[in-house]
């Protein structure tokens, strides 16, 4: 008797171990089911193929991680940011990567399921850190790397619908650092040293070069217009220089915005209460000879409270000036949209509510959203600013890096126009004449 009790022990103990971590649903046939899921995921990443991905997910527009696959999987932003060459190196790169894991380790309880994995890929840092001449250099030599670099993440699933679908993925944006170590360069020009992969430049470093108006018009029009340029800024010098003092930040930016090759101005100037800026932006017109205000935005950053954040930003169609304040209960978040006739299309708002339970320590967000004064639900904000994002191609003018959590969370890997002080606008805006 003792030595069937002990068998039966044994044979109990073995299940157990056998299904460790799993309940029911965590059967042979499950973890396999999840595995195709995950397998087709890595094999659709490794492809570029951002529909294939998004196939495998439970994602939608509104969900964060819908706009990281798009934006990442998008082979004609690397070709638009980077050149046909740079565009390769990106497509190199991410045809490397493969997902190791182990499905027996797989968590599975009723319809939900996680699994760590890890990302493996090319070790690109040990070309893109060092110095080059060329992107056709860096190309060549990184397909001469036979070493890997690692990503950690996981992978949660549901099961929906009786199928299992991604609902979640952490730490995915990491595997894309390697964007930030290929500067900006959309002629594939020498690149004598690439920065190390960190966070996007802050736009208080700045450097009066990169503000070089992009575009192809010369002749007097052009010359015209940076005269206008100086003008506008040697009249509000006073007001720009008090903004210099008060919040030692740069002032000026200086950027074709709409891509006609003639330069738009924009510049931070002081409020009549010295304790906040506004920002003007400002396009050409030819027939009146003078710098012809688009916008004027109050108090766009201010020393109470949070201080005020902005982020402006273009698509090919649209100017986006986004801008935002509050107190830590309400935060509120204004985005007005231009067309490139420098017309206001439609004004947005979002209410963003913190409420904390200090009987229960919980902490909760609520939100409320508008167009043009008149509440819209949530599904069409989202819609309407994950497009804008994901199209945006340059972030014209900012004070501070979007959250991931945030909807314009993907603006943190565009490219960006660096802001300077008067002082070296004008000397560089009088460099550009005749």
């Amino acid at each position: 008797m003792k030595l069937k009790k002990t068998i039966a022990i044994i044979l109990s103990l073995s299940v157990i171990l056998s299904f460790a971590g799993c309940d029911s649903f965590g059967s042979k046939k499950e973890m396999g089911r999840i595995q195709k899921v995950i397998d087709a995921y890595a094999e659709a990443l490794a492809d570029e193929d951002a529909d294939e991905v998004i196939e495998q997910t439970d994602f939608g527009k509104k969900d964060e991680e819908w706009g990281q696959i798009q934006l990442y999987l998008d082979n004609s932003y690397y070709e638009k940011g980077y050149g046909e060459t740079g565009a390769k190196i990106f497509k190199y790169i991410i045809s490397t990567i493969e997902i190791d894991y182990d499905i027996n380790s797989a968590e599975i309880s009723k319809d939900e399921a996680s699994v760590k994995v890890k990302y493996k890929m090319v070790d690109w840092e040990q070309v893109l850190n060092g110095n080059y001449p060329d992107y056709d250099y860096l190309l060549k030599n990184i397909k001469k790397v036979d070493d890997t670099t690692t990503v950690k993440g996981k992978i949660e699933l549901e099961l929906i619908d009786g199928e299992w679908k991604i609902t979640k993925l952490s730490n995915f944006e990491d595997i894309f650092k390697f964007i930030l170590a290929l500067p900006y360069n959309e002629n594939n020009g020498p690149t004598p040293t690439p920065p190390e992969p960190t966070t996007p430049t802050n736009p208080t470093q700045t450097d009066p070069t990169d503000i070089i108006p992009t575009g192809t018009s010369s002749g007097d029009e052009y010359n015209y217009a940076i005269e206008a340029c100086i003008w506008e800024l040697n009249y509000n010098k006073d007001h720009i220089k008090s903004v210099e003092d008060i919040f030692d930040t740069p002032t000026v930016g200086i950027h074709d915005i709409n891509n006609d090759g003639i330069p738009e101005l924009y510049y931070l100037t002081d409020d009549s209460t010295g304790f906040s800026a506004k920002l003007v932006m400002c396009y050409y017109n030819e027939f009146a000879g003078e710098m012809i205000e688009i916008c004027t935005i109050p108090q766009i950053i201010y020393m109470a409270a949070d201080g005020g954040y902005f982020i402006v930003y273009s698509t090919a169609n649209e100017l986006i000036v986004t801008y935002a304040g509050g107190e830590e209960s309400l935060w509120i978040v204004n985005s007005d949209v231009y067309d490139f006739n420098w017309n206001l299309k439609a004004s947005y708002m979002r209410n963003e509510y913190y409420d904390y339970d200090p009987n229960t320590g919980d902490e909760s967000y609520t939100y409320e959203y508008f167009k043009d004064g008149k509440q819209i639900s949530d599904a069409e904000y989202i819609e309407v600013f994950s497009d804008y994002v994901y199209y945006a191609d340059t972030i014209v003018a900012s004070n501070y890096e979007p959250l991931s959590s945030e909807i314009e969370g993907p603006l943190k890997y565009k490219s960006e126009i660096s802001m300077v002080t008067y002082d070296e606008a004008i000397s560089y805006l009088t460099s550009l004449l005749y």
